[in-house]
């Protein structure tokens, strides 16, 4: 007769591993040194939707630089680019117009709830459709003739800030 030997189950360890994540280098806005990692924070952020207002704690990676002493945020409610479409029509996700769009999606929609819903359902939706961008010349001429009115208006915007 086999007789199975029961194994103990794993222990689970009282704290989980540190997985490191990717941060920028910010470079100093006065004298263009990189600047130093001071720690993470918590900043308040107000959030605007149709029906509400208040705010909502966002963590940042707070960052000094070690030469002038100039201190700098960098928010980690969004990692990663997400400007799909943009960048299947411009050919790439450091073009102006993508940086234009990012920067709307950051200053603008990500500052509200509803924002943040359109957002989410765009990252959900738009990968199909970036392929399908990628893969037809007419299709990115087509959509970069609607986008291109819409990136000068905010790029006016942006400007007059």
């Amino acid at each position: 007769m086999l007789i199975m030997e029961r194994k103990k189950p794993e222990e689970i360890p009282g704290e989980l591993p540190r997985v490191p994540i990717a941060v920028p280098v910010i470079l100093c806005p006065q004298c263009y040194k990189p600047m130093e990692i001071v720690g993470k924070v918590d900043v308040d952020v107000e959030e605007k939707s149709f029906f509400k207002k208040g705010t909502r704690s966002v963590p940042h990676i707070q960052y000094r630089c070690p030469t002038c002493g100039v201190e700098w945020k960098e928010s980690l409610a969004r990692r990663g680019g997400g400007c799909f479409i943009a960048t299947a029509t411009f050919g790439t996700p450091m073009a102006h117009e993508v940086n234009i769009l990012r920067r709307f999606r950051d200053n603008f929609l990500l500052r509200n709830r509803t924002g943040e819903m359109l957002v989410c359902s765009y990252y959900k939706l738009s990968p199909p459709i970036a392929r399908a961008i990628k893969k037809s010349e007419m299709l990115g001429r087509v959509v970069r003739t609607l986008l291109t009115p819409i990136v000068k208006l905010f790029n006016l915007l942006y400007k007059k800030h």
